[in-house]
C-alpha cells in the first residue's frame, strides 16, 4: 500500500485476477510479465519514490531492533 498508493480492497481485486501475487505477510510483486511491460512503456518514477520514502521511513523507526 505504501508504494501503490492504494486501498487493501484494490490489492486484493489485483491478487484475484492473477495481476499480484502475495509473497509474504502484507507484501505482494507484480506478476513478471507486467513488471516487464512496466519497465518497457513507463517513465513515471512515483512508485520509486514512495518505495524509497518507505524504506527510509522503515530503518529510522526499525533501526534500534538490530544489532549494529
Amino acid at each position: 500500500m505504501a508504494v501503490s498508493n492504494e486501498s487493501v480492497e484494490t490489492l486484493d481485486n489485483l491478487v484475484d485476477f492473477g495481476l499480484l501475487e502475495s509473497s509474504g505477510l502484507d507484501r505482494y510483486t507484480l506478476h513478471q510479465t507486467i513488471t516487464e511491460y512496466a519497465r518497457m512503456t513507463s517513465n513515471d518514477n512515483t512508485a520509486y519514490e514512495r518505495m524509497v520514502k518507505y524504506f527510509v521511513h522503515y530503518v529510522e523507526t526499525y533501526n534500534r531492533h538490530y544489532r549494529k
